[in-house]
């Protein structure tokens, strides 16, 4: 069953849903990243976490708990933060060959004159 709310000025949205009442101005910089604040109307989708900056919204509940726009985020940054870049699986692999900061200089310059001196 959907509900609906409403959210006034420097209070914040406290889940996602549909605008279905009134237009507000929102910073979504926080559960969005957006860079500046946007006007919503009735039909616009909000999520859980934006703040009202000016006016007044009728909101009704799309999602709440699991479902919401800030879970799937933080569930899709838990995932990557497992994730390995190629880099670091690379030097796993390999870290097993041993050698002096000289060595690694003339591997990586190519300068020969570093080897004999």
């Amino acid at each position: 069953m959907q509900q609906r709310f409403r959210v006034l000025t420097g209070q914040t949205i406290a889940a996602d849903g549909l605008v279905v009442a009134s237009s507000a101005t929102i910073d979504a910089s926080a559960s969005e990243g957006a860079l500046s604040p946007a006007q919503v109307h009735p039909g616009t989708h909000v999520v859980r976490g934006t703040e009202v900056l000016d006016g007044r919204l009728i909101v009704e509940t799309a999602e709440v708990g699991g479902g919401t726009h800030l879970i799937n985020v933080d569930r899709i940054v838990r995932h990557a933060r497992g994730q390995l870049p190629d880099v670091h699986r690379f030097s796993a692999r390999h870290s097993y060959h041993s050698c002096s900061p000289r060595r690694a200089c003339v591997f990586l310059s190519g300068c020969s004159s570093a080897a004999t001196s």
